[in-house]
């Protein structure tokens, strides 16, 4: 039977066993073990809207993220005479609203820009396991990998250098 596991520990503990080994054998193993923890597929399901349905099923039992209000905790939810939902904010205040007139989340949507910046973290977490974990005998692909993500992010190594490395010159 599959469980979920924590990606950022086992990594961890990876890393640390990774430093203290000295076979080059073993390291380059343990390299790609960990290339393969962190390129796994996550468990988590995508974040469609609420239907009236699954908005009903989480009442009472868990905060819903609301586009309108943010965090919400629902109380009531009804049909009739139309879809309501009865809840209270996140500073305790008891509101009504329509279900019509907004869109309900398990979790705050990922937006363009959320996902642009997991990206960046991404490749950055790359650039930096590459740099510390750097090695002539035993190269992993993370050094290109990170390139080809940095460059897909940024743009072109000579734009990106003119536009994001200057020095003491207004940003354009």
């Amino acid at each position: 039977m599959s469980r979920p596991i924590d990606a950022y520990a086992l990594n961890n503990a990876l890393v640390s066993w990774y430093n203290d080994t000295e076979d080059g054998k073993e390291r380059a193993i343990l390299r790609r073990v960990m290339q393969m923890v962190v390129h796994a597929p996550t468990l988590t399901p995508p974040n469609e809207p609420l239907t009236w349905e699954g908005l009903k099923s989480e009442a009472k039992v868990n905060p819903v993220y609301s586009v309108k209000y943010g965090w919400i905790f629902p109380s009531t939810v009804k049909d009739e005479p139309y879809k309501q939902i009865w809840f209270f904010t996140s500073k305790g205040f008891a509101q009504t609203e329509l279900f019509y007139r907004d869109t309900f989340y398990r979790r705050p949507p990922e937006t363009a820009v959320y996902k642009e910046l997991e990206q960046v973290k991404r490749a950055l977490a790359m650039m930096w396991f590459a740099y510390i974990n750097k090695s002539e005998e035993f190269p992993h692909s993370f050094e290109l990998e990170a390139l080809e993500k940095a460059e897909h992010i940024l743009g072109p190594w000579e734009k990106c250098m003119l536009k994001y490395l200057k020095r003491g010159q207004e940003e354009g």
